[in-house]
């Protein structure tokens, strides 16, 4: 429960980062748009609501992640969540 720690977006080598099921609040910080090594964010079967920030957005849409890596699986709950740009929506 509670919100998402903006601290998670210090872990520079993070690749995968699955915060479904917690009952989440608040929004997806805009800082995990520095998890330029994250291959995977799911933040699924939460209550978090607002937009997907842009600077996730763009590790889905580019291929400028670090070592050439991007981010290939994106999961919110859409309904929630506003994201043009998950790979998945539940």
């Amino acid at each position: 429960t509670g919100t998402i720690p903006q601290q998670f977006s210090q872990l520079e080598k993070l690749t995968v980062l699955e915060l479904s099921n917690n009952y989440l609040t608040g929004t997806v910080p805009n800082s995990f748009g520095t998890l330029a090594r994250a291959v995977e964010l799911e933040f699924h079967d939460n209550r978090l609501t607002g937009d997907m920030p842009q600077e996730i957005c763009e590790l889905v849409t580019t291929n400028g992640g670090a070592d050439g890596l991007f981010l290939v699986r994106l999961i919110a709950d859409c309904e929630e969540v506003s994201c043009s740009c998950c790979t998945s929506c539940t």
